[in-house]
């Protein structure tokens, strides 16, 4: 009988959060036994989106792509679907101490409101560290999590970030509407 791999590994609050970062680290946690390892913050009222509502618009194609960002953004708001990402692509022998910083922050509120990390696919190349914020929308939101980034955790690398709203309607390179991924790569 084959063993479904779990999706994530979540911080459970059963053991101090340093001793969970320690037992959990990216580079010794492989992409074979999971998916992602994550943290959540303290904000845990953030609406729960609804993807019905997503699935059964259509997004005008035939039209200029700022309107496209336009219906993208007015959807966005009608489902409550708001939340974005930070994408941190980091050196698998740099990935235990960023991650740790990262997500102690976020679990301590002071940066973004949930972050995951991949573990470690044994190739020794990187990983990469989601940092997200509650409004994609909000922009003070978005540059305050970038700045904490940049100044408090070193990130020196170019940084993308992704609406959520993206990612469900399959918004990646070379996609059918011709947009970036990413709204900011800073």
């Amino acid at each position: 009988m084959l063993r479904k791999k779990p999706s994530l590994i979540v911080f459970d609050k059963i053991m101090p959060f340093s001793n969970w970062l320690k037992e959990n680290r990216p580079s010794m946690i492989s992409k074979n036994d999971v998916a992602w390892i994550s943290v959540s913050g303290t904000v845990n009222d953030l609406p729960t989106p609804n993807l019905d509502l997503i699935s059964k618009n259509y997004i005008n194609c035939n039209t200029s792509k700022k309107n496209i960002l336009k219906q993208i953004d007015e959807l966005a708001l009608a489902s409550n679907l708001l939340t974005g990402k930070w994408l941190i692509f980091v050196p698998t022998m740099r990935i235990d101490s960023i991650w740790s910083g990262i997500a102690t922050d976020v679990h301590e509120g002071s940066l973004g409101v949930s972050c995951k990390v991949s573990p470690n696919e044994g190739t020794g190349n990187s990983h990469v560290i989601c940092v997200y914020t509650t409004n994609y929308q909000d922009l003070n939101d978005v540059m305050n999590a970038r700045n904490v980034l940049r100044t408090k955790h070193g990130i020196e690398s170019v940084l993308t970030y992704k609406p959520d709203i993206y990612t469900t309607l399959g918004i990646y390179k070379g996609n059918s509407l011709g947009l970036e991924p990413s709204l900011y790569r800073l």
